[in-house]
């Protein structure tokens, strides 16, 4: 399994257990232990670099910041979790 790979499961292994904060997931105390983090041989410390330099974005429709557009469509996505979290996560039957 590749560095990304085992990278990727702790992600997803992260959605499916909660813990207060993310250095708990390799946390050796008994209340947060949780071996799965470490079991795949990414420390800590190489986890967070490869999550600082994680860039999910597609640089052919990038808007810069000096456009007036670019505020826009980050007040959109704003407004779109917003809608989604306070409406219909309230009102189930929409």
């Amino acid at each position: 399994m590749s560095e990304i790979e085992r990278f990727l499961a702790i992600i997803v292994h992260m959605g499916f257990v909660r813990k207060p904060r993310l250095w708990d997931y390799w946390s050796t105390n008994p209340i947060y232990d949780s071996k799965f983090a470490s079991s795949l041989q990414i420390s800590r410390d190489r986890f967070f670099s490869m999550l600082t330099f994680l860039h999910l974005n597609n640089n052919d429709t990038y808007i810069p910041r000096v456009n007036p557009v670019h505020d826009m469509f980050a007040i959109d996505l704003c407004s779109y979790y917003n809608y989604y979290y306070f409406h219909v996560m309230d009102n189930p039957e929409c």
